[in-house]
């Protein structure tokens, strides 16, 4: 079942803002988003999962404050992730024989801005089945590499 996302003028607002950071930060937010959208509904419902708790190896009860937490590697997840779908992606909006972004990109390369994240993030979005946590660093990146530049380069095969 496709996925369903609303995006709104808030949502553009954030993703734009995404196009300020530099590439670590955006794989840092496509680890979250890649964890956060296989999160069981329960967790999915309060927060994403940021910090895993270590059981200590003796059954007892350890009071929250002096228990040990530690951060998954989002950058790490986020980088595999990105080198995983960036040659699906790189198909999906360049065209592969000309080495340039397809009809429809350039149109919305030609236009604003606004429109270009929009059409990228939809295409993302609605392809690959996943949340605009997703989406959005993905699109960021793919456009802070500038469009004709990502489509003179194939990305290679894993």
């Amino acid at each position: 079942m496709k996925k369903r996302i609303k995006l709104s003028e808030k949502d553009l607002d954030i993703a734009l803002k995404s196009l300020e950071k530099n590439d670590s930060d955006l794989y840092i937010s496509l680890g979250i988003g890649l964890e956060y959208e296989h999160a069981p509904p329960r967790e999915r419902a309060f927060c994403p999962p940021r910090e895993r708790y270590i059981a200590p190896s003796r059954r007892r009860y350890i009071a929250p404050s002096r228990r040990r937490y530690i951060a998954p590697p989002y950058a790490k997840m986020g980088l595999d992730f990105w080198l995983d779908i960036s040659s699906k992606m790189y198909y999906l909006l360049c065209d592969s024989k000309n080495k340039r972004p397809k009809d429809w990109v350039q149109e919305l390369i030609s236009g604003e801005i606004r429109n270009l994240l929009t059409g990228i993030i939809t295409a993302i979005a609605s392809t690959f089945n996943v949340g605009l946590g997703i989406a959005v660093p993905a699109a960021a990146l793919v456009i802070k590499k500038g469009m004709v530049n990502y489509c003179k380069r194939e990305p290679s095969k894993k």
